[in-house]
């Protein structure tokens, strides 16, 4: 983004995502926020008003609708969930307003961090699978588009990426 260029040498992207159904909208989490572009790159608007914390590393879009995209804020020192609730932030509106879920996710003394690639979904729209994994050994999921979770495994070693597919009607 053009306001955080200047001087910049220490600002990575932690994780951008295409919204499949508009090609030329991306998101992205980085070292410096949370932003959206709809021209492909060329131009980001800061997107993490109403985030706890603009720092954070992984993105889900929603394949099917290019305006829902999920995020998991963390804390800039600690690089763990603030105030060691465990909340995944979702949008519906390209990042105009975000809304926090945490339903059946621990919400106090969890301070777990969230990498780049341990946050995955499958399917679409109101059927959208999500599924993350902390450094905890934890490992999350919901079958309903984030509104609620459960705990899918514990006790794991710490899990830096997840990956969620669907079988194929074949299998």
């Amino acid at each position: 983004p053009e306001g955080t260029r200047n001087g910049a040498v220490d600002l990575c992207v932690h994780h951008l995502e295409r919204a499949p159904t508009r090609p030329e909208r991306l998101f992205m989490q980085f070292h410096g926020g949370v932003y959206r572009s709809d021209d492909a790159g060329e131009t980001w608007t800061d997107i993490a008003a109403g985030l706890p914390s603009d720092f954070g590393f992984p993105v889900v879009v929603d394949p099917a609708d290019p305006d829902s995209a999920y995020v998991i804020p963390v804390t800039t020192a600690d690089r763990v969930v603030p105030d060691g609730r465990v909340l995944v932030w979702a949008t519906r509106d390209a990042g105009a307003t975000w809304t926090p879920h945490g339903e059946g996710l621990p919400q106090e003394d969890a301070y777990l961090q969230v990498l780049r690639q341990a946050f995955a979904g499958t399917g679409e729209g109101r059927e959208l699978e999500l599924y993350f994994g902390a450094n905890s050994g934890e490992l999350f999921g919901s079958g309903d588009a984030g509104a609620t979770w459960f705990t899918v495994a514990r006790r794991l070693p710490p899990i830096a990426s997840v990956r969620a597919d669907r079988p194929s009607a074949s299998a």
